[in-house]
């Protein structure tokens, strides 16, 4: 018998009916749930989860997250989360008073970005069966947001309803995720207009006012618990700008290694780049899905706080913009593999001396180079397609 090739394959997944893929994908999530529950067993968690768990257990006490008691777990300037998003942390721990109630959570959403794009994003099975591939079993997505634990499968959940919406026509599930990402986490505010400016091109003014409206309501609605207090956590996310020199995987630790950096520089570099991308927009360079995933990118990449959690968080929508080909896939699987192997070095206590010295320290140049070379390759991707170089990128494009 003739084994079947890459190409065959791919071919043979495109040709299955409905049911059959409907299983293949509920079974990817359902192994990928698997694969976190070993984690969650082996592991126990990082920062974030004990900060998730602090504040989030204060409310389900009766207390004010955003006025800690002094003397706490953290300090209350750690109080920096949206009230939706610490009341939501909170009801789960009614239910259950553990860090691995979260966990689970944070693992059912990792389940529901497989399910939502492999049965229902509008591209080629050909993608949706590599990226659900990619997000199930990855170690570096393992690591990054199962390992320590982090909410970040809720933010791109999100993100991917805006971007399907949008892929879609169906302006309504992209204003209702973008909704729900700035009761969670503000950051849709930095492409609202943009999808303002859209939906007035192809719905009427009536419409397009309702959803800056509801937007708008909402986003305001927010922050009603605990006020004036749940204004703080605008401030305290302010103040990280002023970290220098910068810590963890932030890029902007190679400026600062050659004394060029200056904390003017996240300041400036966030106007100036989203303005970028809003004049590329309005002149038709980029299209709404682009400036999008760009205005989210502009918004983060320049901190002085990024961790290699954050940055697969930005990193990740720009699959759904590009053309994915097998040496794509195999080129981010080698290096997500790579930055995974670094990040196990530094924080699992691997007794190797050459991988010690090869990886570096957390938070160390090294560091910052290995987990970020998959944003590189990604970006690389995006440019060669967005200008318009030969090569092996558009080879799978959306049908």
């Amino acid at each position: 018998m003739t084994k079947p090739t890459l190409s065959g394959i791919q071919a043979r997944i495109e040709s299955w009916d409905a049911r059959k893929w409907r299983r293949a994908v509920l079974a990817t999530a359902a192994l990928a749930l698997l694969a976190r529950a070993v984690v969650i067993a082996v592991t126990g968690g990082g920062f974030n989860l004990r900060i998730f768990h602090y504040f989030g257990g204060l409310i389900a006490r009766g207390v004010n997250p955003y006025d800690a008691p002094p003397g706490g777990e953290f300090d209350p300037r750690y109080g920096d989360n949206p009230p939706p998003e610490l009341l939501l942390f909170a009801g789960l721990l009614e239910i259950h008073d553990s860090p691995d109630t979260l966990r689970v959570f944070f693992a059912l959403a990792d389940g529901a970005v497989i399910a939502t794009v492999g049965l229902w994003y509008p591209r080629s099975r050909t993608f949706r069966a590599n990226f659900i591939a990619f997000y199930a079993f990855n170690p570096l997505m393992l690591e990054a947001w199962t390992g320590f634990a982090d909410d970040k499968a809720l933010l791109l959940l999100c993100t991917i309803g805006v971007l399907a919406g949008l892929d879609a026509g169906r302006l309504a599930l992209s204003w209702g995720s973008a909704i729900a990402l700035a009761a969670l986490k503000w950051y849709s505010v930095v492409f609202a207009p943009a999808l303002a400016l859209h939906s007035a091109r192809l719905r009427s003014r009536g419409w397009t006012v309702a959803a800056c409206l509801a937007f708008v309501g909402v986003v305001a609605l927010a922050q009603l618990p605990y006020l004036p207090d749940s204004l703080d956590a605008f401030a305290r996310r302010s103040d990280r700008i002023s970290i220098d020199p910068p810590i963890h995987a932030a890029i902007t630790q190679l400026l600062a290694e050659v004394n060029l950096y200056s904390t003017l520089i996240p300041r400036v570099f966030w106007p100036l780049s989203l303005g970028t991308v809003y004049a590329l927009y309005l002149l038709r360079k980029i299209d709404i899905k682009d400036t999008v995933v760009l205005s989210v990118f502009c918004s983060y990449i320049a901190l002085p706080d990024e961790g290699f959690n954050r940055m697969l968080l930005i990193t990740l929508p720009f699959l759904f913009l590009i053309g994915m080909s097998l040496w794509r896939w195999t080129v981010l699987w080698f290096l997500s593999i790579l930055a995974a192997g670094a990040v196990l070095v530094e924080f699992r206590d691997v007794d190797l001396d050459l991988a010690e010295s090869l990886f570096g320290a957390y938070g160390s140049l090294e560091h910052v180079v290995f987990v970020n070379v998959v944003m590189v390759a990604v970006l690389v991707f995006y440019l060669r397609d967005r200008l318009g170089a030969s090569g092996p990128g558009a080879v799978e494009a959306t049908p």
